[in-house]
């Protein structure tokens, strides 16, 4: 139920917002990758076009010139992607003739409703059953060890596992190591069911593009919030067939074991131990140690001897304890964990950073807009470092940067030069020093040969000098092709662009902007 909950207040949040403010969703992802997936298809000169036209008509009037750059912050590109989302999800609907298609995100919000809604009767009527099953039929009795032993370890065993899951994932630098039995399990019921819907109702080919989404890690986070809503509702099955059992038929509590006066003092720590977070709370849930050894089960011969009602009353030493150890070891812990992972996931899928390489061209068209000012000369200053042994003719580097990276070149420094390869470090030093003394928003030109080098020939060279200038600095890679005649650079091949756009995803470095080269 604490889902749907949840999944109520992030739908009226989001209604609250206007269209240009960006409240990113699972769901608003798998759309944009779905896009994105489909624009592979289409030939480049009209993706330019279109998103051109998006970028002028809807992104520059919200975003103003400032924010129409490559290197925008987080925020700013965020929020355009945001706002080209929507004007492309406006589009489809305005063409859709069938009412049974749907978007990807649709699907997995549908899929996800609905794994919650039968899930949780599921794990409700399993809680339920499990309390049922642990009453002695004929006796009418619950022996008190076993439903302490049967409704919380597994659980805490699984709350331990998860745990050391996320320990080592952290020691171990992992991405995932899995999220166990269940969670795999929903995990994968999720993406079959969906991919089943998407097949139903639109064909082989959705079907192919949706397996091709059904990889995203994003989709992992709810879930997270999925496994431990179905938890929750487990627990609320145990409470809601243990109160079942109190009030529709007459039972009572006992516990058996072998060794006498050693057994009675064993329950008695095992009692202080579990009721430690809340005993002192609500003491009178907390059975005595007189209740303890009065409701002990006896042997004589081979036949059991049960307390009689008459002397103990049983469910009154018993009963509200058992309760509390569900609730404050089972269903809290779950609720906790359920509020946690979904602040968690939600701010996760807000600071989405927009890395990988599809988003990077998708957010080079956008702002590949030329935009006419009333103002001379470029917006900001810049520090240029040639690198590779690139060596151009200054005056025709500088045009470059001015003309389309609308940046004024102030200092020039060259590194990676092969023939003397410790000399680079002392280079990043100075460039280091030269930005240390400029303003903040005085951007790092890194100019570069996209043909004559590998881009993993960079990775130990930029490890270096974003230690040196630090994360937020923004820098802008420069990709230049070879000289041709009658110009001095020429556009670096589409597979050239790809693989310095692949280099700045891996790095996951978002002031890690790259800017090819273009004619005219």
């Amino acid at each position: 139920m604490l889902g749907w909950g949840i999944g109520w207040a992030r739908e009226m949040m989001a209604e609250s917002k206007t269209e240009t403010e960006a409240c990113w969703k699972v769901e608003d992802l798998l759309d944009l990758d779905y896009f994105l997936q489909q624009d592979a298809e289409v030939d480049e000169g009209d993706l330019g076009s279109r998103d051109e036209k998006i970028a002028r008509e809807n992104l520059l009037p919200v975003l103003g010139e400032m924010g129409m750059v490559g290197d925008a912050p987080l925020e700013v590109r965020s929020r355009g992607i945001w706002i080209w989302l929507q004007q492309r999800k406006a589009e489809v609907a305005k063409q859709r003739k069938d009412e049974l298609s749907l978007m990807p995100g649709e699907v997995f919000e549908q899929v996800s409703r609905l794994l919650r809604l039968f899930g949780g009767l599921v794990m409700l009527a399993l809680g339920a059953g499990l309390v049922f099953s642990l009453l002695h039929k004929e006796a009418r009795y619950f022996n008190v060890m076993m439903v302490l032993a049967a409704t919380l370890l597994p659980q805490l065993l699984l709350l331990v596992l998860l745990a050391g899951g996320w320990v080592l994932r952290g020691a171990t630098g992992r991405k995932s190591l899995g999220g166990g039995v269940v969670q795999s399990m929903v995990r994968e019921s999720m993406v079959w069911l969906a991919g089943k819907v998407r097949r139903h109702r639109e064909g082989e080919k959705m079907h192919g593009q949706w397996q091709a989404l059904r990889q995203r890690n994003y989709l992992a986070w709810p879930i997270l919030g999925i496994t431990q809503t179905l938890a929750l509702m487990y627990n609320v099955g145990i409470l809601a067939g243990f109160a079942g059992c109190l009030v529709a038929m007459d039972v009572r509590f006992f516990w058996e074991s072998t060794p006498g006066v050693a057994a009675v003092e064993t329950l008695q720590q095992i009692v202080r131990a579990v009721s430690a977070p809340w005993g002192m709370m609500v003491s009178d849930w907390l059975p005595t140690a007189e209740g303890i050894a009065e409701t002990r089960i006896t042997m004589e011969g081979a036949q059991k001897i049960y307390p009689s009602s008459e002397d103990v009353n049983s469910a009154a030493v018993w009963a509200s304890f058992l309760a509390g150890s569900v609730i404050f070891w089972g269903l809290l812990p779950r609720l906790i964990l359920r509020l946690g992972i979904g602040m968690w996931a939600s701010r996760r899928v807000r600071r989405y950073p927009f890395v990988e390489r599809r988003y990077r061209e998708l957010w080079r068209r956008l702002t590949a807009l030329r935009v006419e000012t009333s103002s001379e000369g470029p917006d900001d200053e810049a520090v240029i470092l040639l690198w590779g042994g690139l060596d151009p003719d200054p005056e025709k580097l500088r045009k470059v940067v001015l003309q389309q990276l609308r940046l004024n070149p102030v200092k020039t420094f060259a590194a990676g030069n092969e023939t003397d390869v410790s000399a680079d470090t002392k280079v990043i030093g100075e460039v280091g020093k030269a930005l240390a003394e400029m303003k903040p928003r005085v951007r790092l030109v890194i100019a570069v040969e996209s043909w004559a080098l590998a881009p993993r020939e960079a990775t130990d060279f930029l490890d270096e000098l974003r230690g040196k200038v630090g994360q937020d600095r923004a820098v802008r890679l420069l990709l230049l092709g070879p000289p041709i005649e009658g110009l001095p650079f020429s556009e670096p091949s589409g597979a050239e662009v790809k693989s310095w756009e692949d280099l700045a995803a891996e790095r996951k470095d978002t002031a890690l902007t790259v800017y090819p080269y273009r004619e005219g």
